[in-house]
């Protein structure tokens, strides 16, 4: 039994397979949480905002924030997904592309969202990791990101019956808390306007339950917490 050298090679590979398999795709945390995400960053994103979606999978995010008015830019590391995100959002009013990550011609932008993407980043690379993201925004820009909280990578972890590999199995890397996300993104040149441990609603679920278990994780158990909302601006 081995534990996975998650390389940046091996990340892109597995990302652009798990994009080809519909019931993956199916339980993307975007697929099922973006348009109350969406609804939720409007306190600090204007309406009439463009949003740079790094980490974009195949779209979902995107697609939401479309559907609120925002204009929407994607970026991913997977070639296959932002193929699907070209493919799927191509003449949306509102789309301004997608592009790999790394492209010299993305644009930069005054917001950055990074939906479920820091806990898949090395916790000894992630003031790196944020520091790029600093670079694809405008002085005083927004990163608004979420993340699992607290999350018991072992206890996640499965084992490949037949290479006997040990692994996350959606790739996840880092326990994230408010402590360890708040600190690096310090380091990498931000400062931290909301740091929240929180219950981000499913699209399915109706406003007023969404709020009631939204205000029993933040104001009674945050240390129970399943999500955590992380809001900084790029300092100067």
């Amino acid at each position: 039994m081995h534990e996975v050298n998650w390389t940046p090679e091996l990340i892109r590979d597995f990302w652009n397979k798990l994009s080809r398999i519909p019931a993956v795709q199916a339980e993307y945390f975007s697929a099922n949480h973006g348009l109350a995400i969406a609804d939720a960053i409007r306190r600090w994103v204007p309406a009439d905002a463009t949003v740079l979606d790094f980490g974009c999978g195949r779209g979902d995010f995107l697609e939401a924030l479309l559907s609120r008015g925002y204009r929407g830019i994607g970026v991913d590391s997977s070639e296959d997904s932002v193929a699907q995100v070209q493919k799927r959002l191509q003449g949306r009013p509102g789309f301004l592309g997608a592009f790999v990550s790394g492209a010299a011609d993305v644009p930069k932008a005054d917001f950055l969202t990074a939906i479920e993407v820091v806990e898949h980043v090395a916790p000894d690379q992630l003031v790196g990791f944020l520091s790029y993201l600093r670079g694809s925004l405008k002085s005083g820009g927004l990163l608004i990101a979420t993340c699992p909280h607290q999350e018991d990578l072992e206890r996640a972890k499965v084992l490949c019956p037949e290479c006997g590999s040990h692994f996350h199995p959606m790739q996840h890397m880092a326990r994230m808390t408010v402590q360890s996300l708040s600190s690096a993104a310090v380091q990498a040149g931000f400062a931290v306007v909301v740091a929240q441990p929180t219950l981000l609603a499913h699209n399915r679920q109706t406003a007023g339950r969404g709020l009631l278990g939204r205000l029993y994780f933040e104001r009674l158990r945050p240390d129970r917490a399943p999500h955590l909302l992380f809001v900084a601006k790029a300092t100067a």
